[in-house]
């Protein structure tokens, strides 16, 4: 008998559990750079410029603080604007550039620490 698509993706979220803590810290730290090394490019400029609400999240290599979306889509226009980000040999998929900052950001607002141990990264990975 064949699994329905909800009992596959239930299966894959249980599996998330384990994903190595070395393969989160690694995407971390491949977005955090990527939004650093793109901090000064004028798309990252224009879409931090273009955010009006302010917040407590942070727009990585920015002193300016946004709202969680606001630090999610800056972050993710950084990470992927460089396209040195992650990606997946079975397709054109860059997860952790999407994923990785509305994750971060998401924490950040919820004052949740330990990402790397925590099981919404695993499962975004």
């Amino acid at each position: 008998m064949t699994s329905t698509l909800s009992e596959q993706l239930s299966d894959a979220v249980q599996n998330a559990r384990n994903v190595p803590r070395e393969m989160a810290e690694k995407l971390l730290i491949d977005v955090a750079g990527l939004c650093v090394a793109a901090r000064r490019t004028d798309y990252v400029r224009a879409s931090l410029a273009g955010w009006e609400a302010s917040g407590g999240c942070t727009a990585i290599g920015h002193s300016r603080t946004l709202d969680a979306a606001g630090a999610a889509f800056v972050n993710g226009t950084a990470a992927h604007g460089e396209d040195f980000d992650d990606s997946f040999e079975g397709g054109p998929v860059h997860a952790g550039a999407v994923v990785v900052p509305a994750v971060l950001a998401v924490a950040e607002r919820e004052h949740l620490g330990g990402l790397t141990d925590r099981h919404e990264l695993h499962v975004s990975i």
